[in-house]
């Protein structure tokens, strides 16, 4: 196989954005450089640290915790000097300027990514076409429940979907965090806030609501962040997405194989000159160009498109949107060489750009599987063009 972000240095991502800049403004604006922080609890410690509420800074793009990532913020109501005063560990701000209006979620154009591949043993081979899949942090990562919990939504059990994300346990989860859940499922519907360390801020916000409304698991979903409660639902329509493409490459004639949360997913590397919806409540099939593919997913999973019309919940309501089934990768691939972290490895570094809502992740994941086929034959020996 192959490793990503053995240490943090091995994975970088950079936002590239426009931002009509403005002398001054209600709103300022900075790069953040992290380090071992996801954006939302970069966000929350920022917000910590100026004594604001947590609403007052906003991300356009959410960036893992693992590597190091610069990506734009808007801080509403500090200064230039408040901004560059902030000192938190492995966090810096850089004052960009002012504006008028906050920075809204996936409002960054594109990603530049470097990235070090670790511990391999073939070397991989340059992309010209991406299969654009939904990678597995679209799904939760450690927590792989998002679609879920999305699903559960969507066929409106609502207690499940409650339960789906307070109790249920992950073995990729932080070890300490399990005997909380297993805690919140055996005390199920008589707990105490006490129990839940403030780290799982939505948790603690859920059963804070259920604690004060007993019964009332819809009106919870009030409560949740909009950017987390709303991606549930975007979670399901990228599960199906996954399962329409995936089965539209197969029937395309796939090269390899990949696999991930979603099941085993079919690549190839070739153009794909088709858009995949991601259905929302005004699905159409006459404008959908793999409608026989979409509507024998939704049959298979028994959602309807008219059940991504929340009226219970407005703002989990969704619409229909259409994405590439392929999109080109113009990415540069370093030699082989031999990698000090793992012995009698070899380590490549790959760098490319990626529109948003695109995966890295994937693009490492494609490039090993697709290599599989220019593997060394049995007893050929790996070029190691490393310098002596």
């Amino acid at each position: 196989m192959y490793t990503i972000k053995q240490i943090p240095e091995d994975f970088h991502v950079k936002e590239r954005m426009r931002l009509q800049l403005q002398p001054d403004g209600l709103y300022a604006f900075a790069v953040l450089t992290k380090k071992r922080w996801s954006t939302p609890d970069a966000l929350t410690a920022l917000a910590k640290a100026c004594d604001l509420p947590r609403e007052r800074f906003k991300a356009a793009g959410m960036k893992d915790r693992d590597g190091i990532s610069e990506q734009y913020i808007s801080c509403e109501g500090l200064t230039k000097e408040q901004v560059e005063g902030i000192q938190i560990r492995d966090l810096s701000l850089k004052f960009v300027g002012y504006g008028n209006h906050h920075i809204g979620l996936a409002q960054h154009e594109a990603n530049e990514f470097r990235i070090v591949v670790r511990n391999l043993t073939v070397p991989l081979h340059p992309l010209t076409w991406l299969c654009n899949y939904y990678d597995d942090q679209r799904f939760g990562g450690v927590r792989p429940n998002t679609h879920l919990i999305g699903e559960a939504l969507l066929r409106r059990e609502f207690e499940k979907a409650v339960y789906i994300l307070l109790a249920e346990q992950y073995p990729s989860e932080p070890k300490g965090y399990a005997p909380v859940r297993k805690q919140l499922a055996r005390k199920w519907g008589k707990w105490f806030l006490s129990d839940i360390p403030n780290v799982l801020r939505t948790e603690r916000v859920v059963v804070k609501h259920l604690l004060d409304n007993p019964g009332d698991f819809q009106g919870a979903f009030w409560e949740i962040q909009r950017q987390i409660s709303t991606l549930y639902i975007h979670a399901f329509q990228s599960y199906l997405f996954n399962e329409i493409l995936a089965e539209y490459i197969e029937k395309a004639g796939k090269e390899a194989w990949s696999e991930g949360i979603t099941g085993k997913l079919p690549l190839v590397d070739k153009e794909l000159p088709v858009k995949i919806p991601l259905v929302g409540y005004d699905y159409d099939p006459q404008k959908d160009p793999v409608a026989d593919i979409t509507q024998e997913v939704l049959v298979r999973h028994g959602i309807a498109p008219g059940a991504f019309d929340f009226q219970e919940l407005p703002f989990l309501s969704s619409r229909t949107i259409y994405r590439p089934a392929t999109i080109p990768i113009k990415a540069k691939v370093s030699e082989p060489k031999k990698d000090t972290l793992n012995p009698e490895k070899l380590t490549q570094s790959v760098s490319f750009d990626l529109p948003k809502g695109s995966y890295a992740t994937f693009v490492i994941d494609s490039m090993f599987w697709l290599s599989q086929k220019k593997k060394p034959k049995k007893g050929e020996k790996m070029e190691d063009k490393s310098p002596l």
